[in-house]
């Protein structure tokens, strides 16, 4: 699959004092001497818990002219589409609006701990021209090696020098089964200037943001990420990672661990502050779709600066992260608190219960459609129609109610969670029903909507299971009959 996408001169915008370099990796071509920098990376990340959107800017500086092939890779295949208006600028605005700062604590003699602040602060930068970009699924380093050079070949260009450290770090990514490339073919000319802000959405229930492809860069520089979510991620005074779901406190729970790995120091976490859906629609215009409506969405600057050398990139579970802002000075500061073990599984559990029920009603409503054109076309009972339609128009309403809110419950009545044995006989997949032990004609029947970890295969064929299920939403049959949630099975 080839995807291409062509634009014309457009005005750019840059973000952020400090250097960045990013997330994208580059191919330089045949003039090997060529000095290309990326002076200013910056990101803004939307996400959803099952969706992100990721807004993109650069700024790139060249000693002299010369083309370079940018790829960044992702884990399911994203829609790219330019950015409408100036997300940037609107960014700066509510970062302004909301004051969010970087907190910093020091000491002086005769004194306690001496706090300051620092505003997050934007600048603007010059221009660039056209987008050439193309979103290609690559199994293996083969196929990439030869799309890149099949793809320069055909603009008159051949990899540089430097081609073989590019095909490791994108090996690396092929390898843990994030396939698919996004290659942009840029201009440059002598000096400094910036590139339309591109926006790449994909389905990906962890937040992710690739940093070994900036390997390819070297050096030092910064990495900005302007993040908005259901909760706040990090910690402003001591840089923990509030979606760590253990309370000690070591290394692997600074903010953003990989990229703190080597220095804690190098990352910054602002305050964060809770902010309207119409505030970010003006950032993203979709982005009124892509949370639910009475969802509280936080915004906060993650900032780091240091060395391009990293071993991994950010995949983070942001589901355990505190739905609240962190805000005002320190001395008043509240620490938001920590989610146990416990706590985690359970608001994962709840999560993970919502999304089966959702699933348990869209295969409802699959069924009473069927009902109702078998009511309307035959071989069905056309008196049937009018409660098809009602019951139709019932289920949807209720997937509407419940796409609102992170987590929801209704008036109805379920079976409490129970332990069944389960004799599976074919490969399961979602609505498949369990085959019970002792299951009788008169029921009950457990369709499964969701399971742990989305693991149908799991449940392998000619197996007996013991399965903690939990049923989420009736399901319409002469006797009873229910979707249910795997939470576990032996």
């Amino acid at each position: 699959m080839v995807k291409r996408i062509m634009t014309g001169a457009l005005v750019l915008l840059s973000l952020y004092v400090c250097p960045a370099y990013g997330d994208k990796g580059r191919i330089l071509t045949y003039d090997t001497d060529a000095d290309v920098r990326e002076t200013s990376q910056k990101a803004i990340i939307f996400h959803n818990f099952e969706e992100e959107v990721l807004i993109l800017g650069t700024d790139l500086q060249a000693d002299r002219a010369t083309t370079i092939l940018e790829f960044i890779p992702f884990p399911s295949q994203p829609i790219v589409t330019l950015a409408e208006g100036e997300p940037f600028q609107r960014v700066s605005e509510l970062i302004g609006k909301h004051k969010l700062v970087f907190i910093h604590y020091g000491h002086s003699k005769g004194s306690g701990g001496m706090s300051s602040e620092t505003p997050v602060e934007i600048v603007h930068s010059a221009r660039l021209g056209a987008h050439d970009v193309t979103v290609t699924r690559i199994d293996d380093i083969t196929g990439f090696s030869k799309w890149v050079k099949t793809f320069l070949g055909s603009k008159g260009l051949s990899p540089g020098a430097d081609y073989h450290d590019v095909e490791a770090v994108a090996s690396d990514y092929v390898k843990r089964g994030i396939n698919y490339f996004v290659f942009d073919l840029v201009d440059l000319k002598p000096g400094a200037q910036s590139v339309k802000p591109l926006v790449y959405r994909f389905k990906s229930k962890l937040m992710y943001y690739p940093l070994k492809t900036s390997n390819t860069f070297g050096g030092s520089g910064g990495i900005d990420l302007i993040i908005i979510a259901p909760g706040t991620l990090c910690d402003p005074s001591n840089n923990k990672a509030l979606y760590i779901r253990s309370k000690s406190f070591s290394a692997r729970n600074f903010c953003m661990n990989p990229l703190s790995t080597r220095n804690s120091n190098a990352v910054r976490a602002s305050t964060s502050a809770e902010i309207s859906i119409a505030e970010a629609d003006s950032i993203y215009a979709p982005v009124g779709k892509f949370f639910p409506e009475k969802e509280s969405i936080f915004m906060q600057l993650i900032s780091y600066y240091g060395e391009y050398n990293f071993d991994d990139d950010l995949l983070i579970d942001i589901l355990p992260a505190p739905p609240r802002p962190i805000i005002g000075e320190p001395d008043v500061y509240v620490p938001p608190g920590e989610l146990s073990p416990s706590d985690y599984r359970h608001l994962s559990m709840r999560y993970n219960k919502k999304q089966a029920t959702m699933s348990a009603i869209e295969m409802e409503i699959e069924r009473f459609e069927q009902r109702l054109r078998a009511a309307k076309e035959g071989p069905g009972d056309p008196q049937n129609i009018p409660d098809f339609e009602k019951r139709i128009e019932k289920l949807r309403t209720e997937r509407e109610r419940l796409k609102k809110h992170r987590f929801a419950t209704f008036g109805y009545s379920l079976p409490e969670e129970k332990t069944v044995w389960v004799k599976v006989t074919h490969q399961y997949a979602q609505g498949s029903l369990l085959e019970l032990v002792d299951m009788t004609r008169s029921g009950p029947f457990y369709h499964v909507a969701g399971i742990k970890g989305d693991d149908y295969k799991s449940l392998k064929p000619n197996e007996t299971y013991r399965v903690w299920i939990d049923p989420v939403y009736p399901r319409d049959y002469p006797f009873p009959s229910y979707y249910v949630y795997i939470e576990d099975f032996k």
